[in-house]
């Protein structure tokens, strides 16, 4: 049986990609603040979340 993909990991996985929280909330369908949640708990964990390049970063700032 295929192993059915959280949202939680979901989220783990676009914070890395330098898009905005609100950007993150409405791809995966959830509200803003359980993205904050999600963060959170990966920061307190202490699992690194990968910083956006500053090349992501332009690209944020002017909207793909």
């Amino acid at each position: 049986m295929k192993k059915k993909i959280t949202k939680t990991e979901k989220i783990k996985a676009l914070l890395g990609t330098g898009r905005s929280v609100r950007e993150i909330a409405k791809i995966v369908k959830t509200s803003p603040a359980m993205v904050y949640q999600v963060r959170k708990q990966a920061l307190m964990s202490g699992i690194e979340l990968p910083k956006p390049s500053l090349w992501q970063r332009l690209l944020g700032l002017f909207g793909r």
